[in-house]
């Protein structure tokens, strides 16, 4: 299975992050806050996300691999015919998150936004997950 991810990320952005060298695996003693929708900066109003291909935001390998995901990033569909279910990786997400309609309500917030859009073909799944900020 191929991995995802980008290649030229520093090592240490993550894990600096996170407080933890592994997404799958979180130590629990890092920096992740629990889910507050209030308190979540991405889903308030006046928020506008931004055109990651139409700024300055990435550069070198990171800018090649969103500029080409399905080369670098995005299983094509004979990678996904060929997935087995135990090929698949279930990404760590909030416990608040897993509650009943909590879920629903963030990515309603989020495509309301415009941080989201949907599509037809689940190619990967996602963990969601809060950090604290300096703020």
């Amino acid at each position: 299975m191929r991995q995802l991810g980008v290649p030229s990320m520093p090592a240490g952005a993550l894990s600096e992050l996170l407080k933890s060298s592994d997404v799958y695996e979180l130590d629990r003693a890092v920096s992740m806050r629990p889910y507050v929708a209030d308190k979540v900066k991405a889903v308030r109003e006046g928020t506008v996300p931004r055109a990651i291909l139409q700024s300055s935001l990435l550069e070198g390998d990171a800018r090649r691999a969103a500029e080409d995901p399905f080369r670098q990033i995005v299983k094509s569909d004979a990678e996904i015919a060929e997935l087995k279910p135990e090929d698949y990786i279930i990404p760590y997400t909030d416990p608040v998150l897993r509650r009943k309609g909590e879920m629903e309500g963030l990515v309603k917030k989020l495509a309301a936004t415009g941080f989201l859009t949907v599509r037809r073909v689940c190619r990967s799944m996602v963990g969601v997950f809060c950090v604290a900020t300096k703020g």
